[in-house]
């Protein structure tokens, strides 16, 4: 969809090999925690509940593809963590160099005090389904050379290079 979901403050780990990703909210549902690790249980993603219901609940055992899973963000569990937000910046950024209607620009700015390079790609145009976003920005720490926040927005719904709302936006507090 179009809208904004709400924010969420999550504990997060991420492994390479094999493919594994581990949440546990802060907020909302300050303890639920969710795991997913490729070739085991079955591809099923396990959820435990927050609060009361994990003692009624137990373990839920969900498709990582399904709406429940993915019920708080955009994206499956199987495309988490910093390593898919670089593998699909290249992937991306490599497809719209074909066209020649990116406009970026690189900045210096400051992401939760840490020095950062801010690289922002603007479609001036409405597109044909060509590129995801009106604008991207992305925002890499200088010392640890990752990614550490993205911003997604769509197009304007006036004429104009500026963008229109914001779809999607996440930042990685503490590496």
């Amino acid at each position: 969809g179009k809208t904004l979901m709400p924010t969420q403050d999550v504990n997060a780990k991420f492994r390479c090999r094999p493919h594994s990703v581990y949440f546990k909210w802060n907020a909302p549902e300050a303890g639920r925690e969710a795991l997913y690790v490729e070739g085991r249980d079955e591809g099923k993603l396990l959820i435990h509940a927050a609060g009361i219901k994990k003692a009624f609940l137990g373990v839920n055992r969900i498709d990582p593809e399904s709406p429940q899973a993915k019920r708080d963000s955009r994206y499956s569990v199987r495309e988490g963590g910093i390593g898919f937000t670089i593998d699909k910046l290249l992937t991306r950024w490599e497809y719209e160099r074909r066209f020649d209607e990116t406009e970026v620009s690189i900045t210096n700015v400051k992401i939760n005090n840490r020095p950062c390079v801010l690289i922002s790609a603007v479609h001036p145009r409405p597109d044909d389904g060509k590129f995801m976003f009106h604008t991207l920005k992305v925002y890499v720490d200088k010392e640890h050379m990752l990614p550490i926040r993205t911003e997604a927005y769509g197009y304007p719904t006036t004429a104009g290079k500026e963008p229109g709302d914001l779809l999607e936006s996440y930042t990685y507090l503490e590496l």
